[in-house]
């Protein structure tokens, strides 16, 4: 019965992609798609080393800061992990009033 439906939804993809081989916008906006794709490598690699950098600015000057409203067990620059973790609450703005 699972197996059925695995293979149904794979028909239901397949559809999709012979949709996208006829519409000619479509084709346009997938191979823009692929084209980009290798340049969001590149992008990705200089945003990490941005937030790494930051991440060594946070262990060093946050590091040994006292647990207090905001700063807690969780949210702190204290280990390199909760950096990060720290570094994308920062980014996205969650929990941020």
């Amino acid at each position: 019965m699972g197996s059925g439906i695995i293979v149904f939804r794979s028909f239901r993809i397949m559809r999709i992609l012979r949709l996208a081989s006829k519409s000619k916008s479509l084709k346009l906006l997938i191979d823009t798609l692929l084209f980009v794709l290798p340049s969001l490598g590149n992008v990705s690699a200089l945003l990490f080393l941005f937030f790494f950098i930051f991440y060594a600015l946070g262990l060093n000057l946050f590091g040994t800061a006292l647990w207090w409203d905001y700063i807690t067990f969780d949210a702190n620059f204290s280990e390199f992990g909760k950096a990060i973790l720290m570094m994308y609450r920062c980014t996205t703005g969650e929990n941020w009033n």
